[in-house]
């Protein structure tokens, strides 16, 4: 209680008698006299030689809400996101903990994409396509064409087994 109480004194002083009323005229004074800090300038330099791909933002949030899907016994998970939030990263973070992966997608450019992504997040070299042209039938993570996978000729334990895969996007 006593920290609880010294806490509630300091802000209501921060807030009565050291705050303003963020207007727009606060505003535009505001960005008139922001200056950039040189870190960002260096920090951005030291991110480019050194980038590491872990989850940002929204994708710490969808991670821990597919692990509690988990918990609770579900198989299965939608995410729905804005274009931008990093919905392949995502899906490649959730990935880590899977030994065989299939990623379907309907265009080639997407799957380039995609195991561009998962290269960065897993770390390893474990990855095939399944399309027109290649069929991968013994890697880990193996993207795929839907129009290649679709086909009854490819839909057989000559290629997968029904169980194969750990997680499927």
């Amino acid at each position: 209680k006593e920290s609880f109480d010294e806490f509630v004194k300091e802000f209501e002083n921060l807030f009565y008698n050291h705050s303003i009323i963020v207007d727009d005229e606060v505003l535009r004074e505001y960005s008139r006299n922001w200056k950039r800090p040189l870190i960002i300038g260096e920090l951005e330099k030291n991110e480019k030689k050194t980038r590491e791909y872990v989850p940002r933002g929204a994708q710490i949030e969808a991670l821990y809400a597919l692990k509690a899907t988990r918990e609770e016994g579900a198989d299965k998970a939608l995410i729905h996101a804005a274009t931008g939030v990093g919905k392949t990263y995502l899906a490649a973070f959730d990935s880590l903990s899977f030994k065989r992966v299939l990623f379907v997608a309907h265009r080639e450019e997407i799957l380039r994409q995609a195991y561009e992504s998962f290269r960065n997040v897993r770390n390893e070299e474990d990855f095939g396509f399944f399309n027109s042209k290649i069929k991968d039938c013994d890697r880990n993570v193996v993207f795929a064409s839907v129009y290649s996978l679709g086909r009854k000729n490819y839909l057989n334990e000559k290629f997968y087994s029904p169980t194969y895969f750990d997680y499927i996007i």
